[in-house]
């Protein structure tokens, strides 16, 4: 990201006083360095000149918060209604536009704009095939399988997994972790599936994964494991650990566990209401696809907890619950915790979070260049009008 600034600065200069997408492009770079407000000027800019409109839009949402009299939300909604737009530009826009008539308190217009973007998507997910996995999952680790595989895995303390629903505070807790010097956070990163792939898992012969994991003989453990380590060395310098917080890992926790056995897992947790609320006002990309509408969202909240009840069961004292309402009342107790967790000294750098330069790209890149704030704590009763699906749905975890 410095090298593509670099050379977007440079393409600026060439050109002159022309304004062009260049800018809009350096200004989505300058969001995920965490350059905030350098960001806003530019989207700003582009949008006075009618330059990349749209990409402008998405990209002030990013960069800034919207007061009261700002015209941006309104003309975002003009937008919609006027301009003709690919499918992605509408569905980008919308949460943009939602998002910013949130930060004006108009929880109501937000509200209508997520589920416009939802209804226009039409996402299909299979809930019912999810739970099936999961329950594979459940009967395959037991406590014995773990008992009868306890060292045939690295001895490696390098790595650190975040784990947990999207939006519960794992972007949060990397970026503390991350703060200490001996810890570097790598992001979310996609190798430990690719892995858990070259195993079967996900497969279309549902028995492969168990078979494999079920025969797989030290030597190969330590080699699947050896791959992983390597792809983290380009990311961790001389950092004593590396965070890799892919929330979605808990889904493969089991050979997590036989892979890493010394690993620290962190495991994120947030009221269940806050959690998939904020996972309904978020852009995400097909992948995750429970994100469809309410009622699946909560259909699919409760199938991870099940699931990490079961992780909690046949692996005791290897898994550190995380709660966000911890951090958010009391950083300092909840950070120090964290830290003791993977073992090093604490160092005071982990309470001023927000000051650490590192590249963030997941959604709540905005919120981790801020000082801790409470305004997250119960978000969802700003749209609870609107909320009854998701609240059957949980059933008793809406409570929690």
């Amino acid at each position: 990201h410095e090298d593509a600034l670099a050379s977007f600065d440079r393409a600026v200069e060439l050109r002159g006083d022309k304004f062009g997408a260049v800018e809009v492009e350096r200004g989505e770079v300058l969001v995920n360095l965490g350059r905030m407000s350098e960001a806003a000027e530019v989207f700003s800019a582009a949008i006075a000149q009618n330059v990349e409109s749209v990409r402008a839009m998405i990209g002030l949402s990013m960069a800034r918060k919207f007061k009261h009299k700002d015209p941006e939300p309104a003309l975002m909604a003009t937008h919609l209604e006027t301009t003709d737009l690919t499918v992605g530009q509408r569905n980008a826009l919308r949460y943009a536009a939602g998002k910013a008539f949130a930060d004006q308190k108009n929880f109501d217009a937000a509200f209508t704009q997520f589920a416009t973007a939802k209804e226009e998507a039409d996402n299909k997910f299979a809930i019912d095939l999810h739970r099936e996995a999961f329950a594979r999952q459940k009967e395959l680790f037991t406590a014995e399988f773990f008992a009868q595989r306890a060292d045939i895995g690295s001895p490696s303390h390098r790595p650190i997994f975040v784990i947990g629903m999207p939006r519960s505070g794992t972007t949060l807790t990397e970026q503390i972790l991350a703060s200490h010097p001996q810890i570097t956070g790598a992001g979310e990163l996609t190798d430990m599936r690719k892995l858990a792939a070259e195993l079967g898992h996900g497969d279309i012969d549902k028995t492969l994964f168990a078979r494999n994991m079920k025969n797989m003989p030290s030597g190969q453990a330590r080699k699947i494991a050896g791959k992983y380590l390597a792809v983290r060395k380009r990311y961790s310098g001389t950092a004593q650990r590396v965070v890799d917080k892919m929330p979605h890992n808990y889904e493969l926790m089991g050979l997590i566990a036989v892979l890493f056995p010394n690993a620290t897992v962190i495991h994120c947790q947030r009221s269940a209401m806050d959690t998939c609320v904020s996972c309904f006002t978020q852009n995400f990309s097909k992948a995750h696809g429970y994100n469809a509408d309410l009622r699946t969202l909560g259909q699919y909240y409760r199938a991870y907890d099940d699931l990490m009840e079961h992780w909690h069961a046949v692996l005791p004292e290897r898994i550190l619950d995380s709660h966000y309402e911890n951090m958010i009342n009391d950083q300092e107790t909840a950070s120090r915790r964290l830290i003791a967790q993977t073992g090093l000294e604490w160092d005071d750098a982990c309470l001023s979070f927000e000051k650490t330069e590192r590249l963030v790209t997941t959604p709540s890149r905005w919120q981790v260049r801020q000082p801790i704030y409470k305004t997250s704590l119960k978000s969802w009763q700003k749209y609870e009008n609107h909320l009854g699906p998701l609240q059957k749905a949980l059933g008793s975890l809406a409570e929690t």
